[in-house]
């Protein structure tokens, strides 16, 4: 498919706009670990995966909460966690602080300059996995009004890989799949189900995954970049 067939986009939010590409279990295991936490990572990936399976359950994370509120919660359910297993974390608060820095350093110089270049060429919509809280997060970080619209898994009752997100995602562009680029961090959640609808695929990848090798596709996406300040060449 050509470049300028693309007249819109689709993206992804966490994983990919708040860190550039870095999962969100590498971000708390450096976290962890800069502060001085010898955490075995085969336990901190069960805390990660314990307090995301919970988030998707139960609402504990409000729609007015901040970017800060959200990490600060998720690492009070990731600390709990790894003390029912024997480890206790002594210094959360240091965490919080890096794994903020980290979305703040991110937004403001990478994923904001490129989101305003790419909206003065297009319309973005974002589509993610989220709690119910994504426009508070979004003008927390000062990116709200670089969206055409947000359609969030918490408040539209369908989750990532499920295409029909997607589709929603093409409705509020009001373009047809074949016009539109999805762009994300995740093969599974963001290009197979954008690439099974006909949406031309961007991967970020910057070569840390979950975990290696979780994610196989029969196909891959249209182009791939390690980083969001190579989107605007793409598009």
């Amino acid at each position: 498919m050509r470049k300028n067939m693309t007249r819109g986009l689709l993206m992804d939010f966490g994983g990919t706009i708040d860190t550039d590409g870095m999962h969100w279990f590498h971000v708390f295991r450096q976290a962890y670990s800069m502060n001085g936490n010898r955490i075995p990572e085969e336990l901190l990936r069960m805390a990660y995966v314990n307090t995301e399976r919970l988030l998707e359950k139960e609402p504990l994370v409000g729609p007015s909460f901040t970017m800060d509120r959200t990490i600060e919660t998720k690492i009070e359910l990731q600390t709990g966690f790894l003390a029912q297993n024997g480890v206790t974390v002594p210094n959360r608060n240091d965490v919080h602080w890096y794994c903020m820095s980290l979305v703040r350093r991110n937004v403001s110089q990478v994923s904001a300059p490129v989101l305003r270049k790419l909206s003065d060429m297009m319309p973005v919509v974002l589509v993610t996995n989220f709690y119910g809280n994504m426009d508070c997060v979004l003008d927390e970080l000062g990116i709200g009004t670089l969206f055409k619209g947000v359609v969030e898994s918490a408040r539209v009752g369908v989750r990532k890989p499920d295409e029909r997100i997607m589709r929603m995602g093409c409705e509020l562009l009001d373009m047809e799949p074949s016009h539109v680029m999805m762009v994300g961090d995740s093969m599974k959640n963001d290009v197979a189900p954008a690439h099974s609808i006909g949406c031309r695929t961007c991967l970020l990848d910057c070569g840390m995954p979950f975990a290696p090798g979780i994610e196989t596709e029969r196909f891959a996406a249209d182009v791939a970049i390690r980083s969001l300040a190579g989107l605007p060449a793409v598009v």
